[in-house]
């Protein structure tokens, strides 16, 4: 009953804590799950973690890729303050939903965290795409299934700092 009340609870806020989350992610407990989902077929976790939105001169977000016992890329390295991170957001309303991309290049990569919610001519799909050198030619990791969770925490991410 105290996990179930703890959970329903987590649903209210728009940023959901690494204890409360119910999918797979690579945050830690005291962290903030903005994005995470476990992808097909490999079933690697893509994750983007961080502290809550607000104060927003404290804001820090960190991509993680991988498994829980082998991470194989952190982004960036050291937790580094949102504004002075290279991460791009976009945000995207449809009339039947909206669209949040999270976006940043390492090195000769180029990575996209994607959400689509469903509307008239999209599908309800999320993931992450890679491609070299922004080429626009690259690979989709898409999650196995999408968490409605992540619904209240990507779109306050979006709206915080997403570009319209």
């Amino acid at each position: 009953m105290l996990s179930r009340l703890l959970y329903l609870s987590c649903l209210l806020v728009p940023a959901i804590p690494a204890c409360c989350f119910a999918g797979e992610t690579l945050c830690q407990a005291h962290e903030t799950v903005y994005f995470s989902c476990s992808t097909k077929p490999s079933g690697r976790i893509v994750s983007l973690c961080g502290n809550n939105l607000k104060p927003q001169d404290q804001f820090w977000l960190q991509y993680r890729f991988g498994r829980p016992e082998k991470l194989e890329l952190v982004y960036p390295t050291k937790r580094t303050l949102f504004v002075d991170s290279e991460f791009e957001v976009d945000y995207l309303r449809r009339a039947n939903g909206f669209d949040i991309e999270v976006s940043f290049t390492n090195g000769p990569w180029s990575y996209t965290v994607f959400y689509n919610t469903p509307g008239e001519s999209v599908e309800d799909r999320s993931g992450v795409f890679v491609a070299r050198d922004r080429s626009g030619q690259g690979k989709s990791f898409l999650c196995a299934k999408t968490s409605d969770e992540l619904y209240g925490a990507f779109s306050s991410l979006g709206r915080a700092y997403g570009k319209n």
